[in-house]
Order: C-alpha cells, then sequence, then structure tokens
C-alpha cells in the first residue's frame, strides 16, 4: 500500500511506499543452507562465502546478528567455442529503433523518450563539480554498514543535481532496519519532524511484506529537513536505489514550492515528478535502456483503484492505457489535479506512476533545467496552470492530450 499525507501545519511532506517482493525462505539446517540456491535475503551459513547462480554472484554478508546472501551481482560467464559448428552465432543484441533527431511531445518515442529524460539528468549531473558529505547520516546500530554507503552515494549525487536550487548542509537523514521498530520511534522523538503514527506501527505493517518507506518532512520548527527511511535486513531490492533520491527530492519541492506559502500543487507534480527523479538518478548506471524504470512504474499500476474495491490489480490501468483516447488523458489526469491534503484517498488514482510517466515526457522534450525553472515559478505566481502554459507553451489539458499515444505505450 502507498499512502502519503501532508500536515499543513508542519509544512511536512510526507510519503510512504511499500512494493511487494519474494522473501527468500528460511531454511533450518547448515547443510541444507551451503546446498540451497542463494536468494537475497536468505539466510546463508558463513560471512564472506560466494556462491554463483544464475549468472549472479551472491556473497554471505552480515546483517544485525544473522548472515544473509546479498543482493548479488551480475557476471559474465564464458561459454568454449563450438569448433564443429558451422553456424553463425546470433546477434543477442535486439534492434533498436532510431534516436528521434528531436523529440517533441507529438513524438514521444516508445523506447526513447525515458531513456532521453534520464540521460538529460545525468548529463546535467555530470556538468557539474561534485558535492559530497552534506547531511548526517544517523543509522541505527542494526544498519549494515553497505546500506548507510549506498544511500551516502545516492544522497551525495541527489545534493550535487540540485544545488543550485536547494541546499541545507544541517540537513539529517535517518536509517533504520525492520528490526528497529523501538529504535525508529525513539529517533523520531530525537531528531524531529511529523509522522502521522508510530513509526513502528509502520515498520510493523510494511515488514510483512519489505520495509521499504521513507517520509520527508522538517524539524527544529521547520528549519531542518530531515527524511525517514526504512531498509530490510532480509536483502534489499534493486528499485530501493530510488528512494533517496526521490525523497531528496521532496525537500527541493519543500523550498521551491511550501516554503512560499503555495499549496494548490497537484498531486500528480508532487509524487509523480519525486518518482521520475527517483529512478533517473537511483537507476540510470545500470539501466541502459530505460526498461528497469518502467518496469517499476508498472510495479505501482496496482495503485490504480478508483472504485476502491481494495483488490490489487496489476492489469487495470494497462486496460484503461492501452487504449486511452485524448479526452480520456485528460479525465485520468484531472483527479490528479488535487493536493494531497485532505485527499487520502488519490493514491487510488494511480499519481505515482501516472505523475512520473507525465514528468519523464516534459523532462525529455525540455530538458532538466527548463523543469527545474517550473518549479521555480511556484515562487513568483500562485496558478500552477498559468505556469505551466508560460513556461512550456501549451495548456495543461492540451498536454494530457499530446500523452495520449505515449500512454498507450505504457500499456
Amino acid at each position: 500500500m502507498s499512502i502519503f499525507q501532508e500536515a499543513k501545519d508542519d509544512n511536512c511532506v510526507m510519503k510512504l511506499k511499500v512494493l511487494i517482493l519474494s522473501l527468500g525462505l528460511l531454511v533450518p539446517t547448515t547443510s541444507a543452507l551451503a546446498s540451497a540456491a542463494p536468494s537475497p535475503g536468505s539466510k546463508c551459513s558463513k560471512s564472506g562465502q560466494t556462491k554463483i547462480y544464475k549468472q549472479r554472484k551472491f556473497t554471505c554478508v552480515k546483517a544485525g546478528n544473522k548472515t544473509v546472501w546479498n543482493k548479488g551481482v551480475q557476471v559474465k560467464i564464458s561459454k568454449p567455442n563450438n569448433t564443429q559448428s558451422n553456424s553463425s552465432p546470433k546477434d543477442p543484441s535486439p534492434t533498436l529503433p532510431a534516436r528521434p533527431d528531436r523529440l517533441t511531445l507529438d513524438n514521444l518515442d516508445p523506447y526513447w523518450t525515458q531513456r532521453i529524460a534520464m540521460e538529460k539528468v545525468n548529463s546535467y549531473l555530470r556538468s557539474l563539480n561534485a558535492i559530497k558529505d552534506v547531511g548526517k547520516i544517523i543509522s541505527s546500530p542494526k544498519t549494515p554498514k553497505e546500506y548507510v554507503q549506498t544511500e551516502r552515494t545516492l544522497l551525495d549525487k541527489s545534493v550535487t543535481l540540485w544545488s543550485k536550487y536547494f541546499m541545507n548542509e544541517n540537513m539529517k537523514i535517518v536509517i533504520f532496519t525492520n528490526e528497529d521498530s523501538d529504535w525508529a520511534d525513539s529517533a523520531l522523538i530525537e531528531h524531529g519532524g511529523s509522522f502521522p503514527n508510530k513509526v513502528s506501527d509502520e515498520i510493523k505493517k510494511q515488514s510483512q511484506f519489505n520495509c521499504n518507506f521513507g517520509f520527508a518532512t522538517l524539524a527544529d520548527q521547520g528549519r531542518t529537513p530531515i527524511y525517514y527511511m526504512c531498509t530490510d535486513l532480509r536483502g534489499r531490492k534493486s528499485s530501493d536505489t530510488h528512494n533517496t533520491p526521490h525523497e531528496y527530492f521532496h525537500l527541493v519541492q519543500q523550498k521551491l514550492v511550501w516554503a512560499n506559502g503555495f499549496q494548490e500543487f497537484p498531486v500528480w507534480l508532487h509524487e509523480g515528478s519525486a518518482t521520475f527523479f527517483g529512478t533517473a538518478v537511483g537507476f540510470f548506471d545500470d539501466d541502459p535502456t530505460g526498461k528497469k524504470s518502467l518496469d517499476f512504474y508498472k510495479e505501482l499500476y496496482w495503485q490504480y483503484d478508483p472504485d476502491n474495491t481494495g483488490v490489487r490489480n496489476f492489469e487495470r490501468l494497462k486496460g484503461v492505457l492501452s487504449s486511452i483516447s485524448p479526452e480520456g488523458a485528460v479525465k485520468l489526469y484531472e483527479p490528479l489535479e488535487k493536493t494531497q491534503t485532505n485527499n487520502s484517498n488519490l493514491h487510488l488514482f494511480g499519481h505515482y506512476a501516472l505523475g512520473a510517466i507525465a514528468t519523464e515526457a516534459l523532462v525529455a522534450v525540455y530538458g532538466f533545467e527548463t523543469y527545474m525553472e517550473f518549479m521555480q515559478d511556484f515562487s513568483k505566481r500562485n496558478d500552477w496552470k498559468a505556469n505551466f502554459e508560460n513556461r512550456f507553451g501549451l495548456s495543461i489539458q492540451d498536454f494530457y492530450k499530446k500523452l495520449a499515444p505515449y500512454l498507450r505505450t505504457k500499456a
């Protein structure tokens, strides 16, 4: 379940998200552990042990007082040449469509749009001098060091990318695990910020699947940006690298939008843009085709449940997108023009995935800096639709209509 709540009094931006994943079975005996196929988060017998399985090298690491298999790294296994065969080897790489000379909202290519959007973000990032070690990371004793290092790397990238728009050296990042219920409750009291319920209750609920949620907020009467993040000792999913840039972008939004007293911020811009930037920064290095990002969006399709049936159904939104018309796109996005404040059921309209798709189209066509100039426009005028038309040159309804062919490819 994905929950987001904004507390207007505290200028708090909070988001919870959970993605279901298969957990490794706990095998009771040492001999069984040694022979079982490794899977991320499943038990292993000895720290430092390695095993290659399905072209991935897994390493047994300590996680708290346990030893578990990490997520593994891809390895290339050479195959012997067959000198007896006269047949020519097949080219394993698919034929890619030609890259468009110029991408517009009228020719959003189903393959290249996502890739070009991610390239534009990372090209801008590479043009900057890297900024390191801004902000203080506070981790629970049970949080593995490699988890902390991963988040530090992602945080450094995020700070660098948005340094022109936001930076606060007093920022804090609090990392805990699925086994840190009491510690997390104490950390919220000690370091500040707001949350709609006890963090320990949320850990318990999310740990039925995978403890992968975060929330961005403000502490010290609004002076200190802070975000909290749960990680799972049973193994992390590769898409977890989306979390830190996602939450950091919420702090950027806080600076550019809410700090200027503007509350009418559409939820598809709010959560959707954070989802896109989370994938653009977190996935780019190991997502050369953009497929991982698209698969991640599709994992969020289950949230689309406008009739509130309570049934997880990934096909429901796919069915809507597969034949969507320009007018249908307008109807799809109009509910997402509401703000999250006092609209706790907005996740039922798929704002994470649909907002991410819309954001990637804007960044692919207009570029990262133009998109950020649009964010800065919120400090000048409290009319987001007028800001949109002024910055991108078309009305918001015309934008939705032009998205329709591209949305059909996302089915």
